[in-house]
């Protein structure tokens, strides 16, 4: 490969790499709550704790040791947010906040069989 080859591709790379920086899109997580405070907690994710806003429709329903849904909403890592809850009090619970439409859009206690007539025994794994 020539110099004038070799120097247009890491030109295209840079071009790119720079477009790249300025797409806005979030990144999810799952943590560990630590500590509650308010409307502020303690989150471990991937082995570091951060700090996280706890949306006020959801305050009640995190408690220290939950797993958590963490969303880096400016995909800086500055500004996270809680957006669900797997409780570690309630272990039946699980709920999801929707941002947009300002309220909890999901939640689960227990999952009925209409056809047996019976709670069906749900375990979530979040890897």
């Amino acid at each position: 490969m020539s110099n004038v080859q070799q120097s247009l591709i890491e030109s295209i790379q840079i071009l790119a790499g720079e477009r790249l920086k300025n797409i806005n899109f979030t990144k999810s997580f799952t943590g560990i709550v630590r500590e509650v405070n308010g409307l502020r907690a303690i989150v471990e994710v991937m082995g570091s704790d951060s700090e996280c806003i706890i949306p006020q429709n959801l305050a009640s329903f995190i408690a220290k040791d939950d797993i958590v849904i963490v969303q880096d909403i400016s995909n800086t890592k500055s500004q996270k947010i809680l957006q669900g809850v797997i409780s570690s009090t309630n272990k039946d619970m699980f709920h999801i906040y929707d941002p947009v439409e300002d309220k909890i859009v999901s939640s689960i206690e227990q999952l009925w069989d209409e056809e047996l007539q019976k709670v069906i025994d749900v375990v979530f794994e979040i890897e």
